[in-house]
């Protein structure tokens, strides 16, 4: 992410300038600089350790994709296209009616993070939820980590971009929510299916 906004500052910088030979003025976004591999990995065995006393593998991999599947492909700009970006964090977006209950998994995370502070929210997240899938007897998931947070509450997805729990016409309304995300029918149906499928083992 902050590879692609440098890249877009500089074709600004170098095709911006005006008659006069101006540059417009660049709007810059804030945001937290990626995770440290070394303490990702203390982390995943902390994390670990709480999934085998708290009963609380659906509610991590819930706040992992809860962060992520706010993301648009049809926005360009960062942070308003959303994604796994720490957002959840703040309250206007942790107050989205899809969202009840997951005050308690940040409960659970905040410890790992204020241990860690080397690590992102955004990479917190989808690494609880990679662990909790693989920690439940699930695949282990090929993570890529490097994400960034954004710093402030008015930078938050508005509501609305999750699946309704009961639309009208759920399969209109899931091709609206993951062709939005990039997805086709097939990637729409397998997501679909394995989150109504998948058990967490005992």
């Amino acid at each position: 992410v902050l590879l692609n906004c440098a890249r877009k500052a500089a074709r600004r910088v170098r095709g911006g300038a005006g008659a006069a030979g101006v540059v417009p003025r660049l709007r810059v976004v804030r945001c937290m600089a990626a995770s440290e591999a070394a303490q990702l990995k203390s982390a995943r065995e902390d994390i670990k350790e709480i999934l085998k006393t708290t009963y609380c593998h659906p509610i991590l991999v819930r706040l992992g994709w809860h962060d992520s599947g706010t993301y648009d492909k049809n926005i360009e700009e960062w942070p308003q296209r959303g994604g796994a970006d720490g957002s959840l964090r703040f309250d206007p977006e942790l107050s989205h009616g899809a969202n009840a209950g997951l005050t308690n998994a940040l409960k659970l995370i905040q410890p790992i993070k204020d241990k860690y502070p080397g690590i992102t929210y955004a990479d917190l997240f989808q690494l609880a939820s990679a662990t909790a899938i693989e920690e439940a007897g699930g695949p282990k998931l090929p993570m890529k980590y490097g994400r960034v947070d954004i710093t402030a509450p008015e930078q938050c997805p508005p509501e609305g971009r999750l699946p309704d729990a009961g639309p009208r016409l759920p399969a209109e309304h899931l091709r609206e929510v993951f062709y939005r995300m990039g997805l086709d029918d097939k990637g729409n149906c397998c997501i679909v299916r394995s989150t109504y499928t998948w058990k967490v083992a005992p």
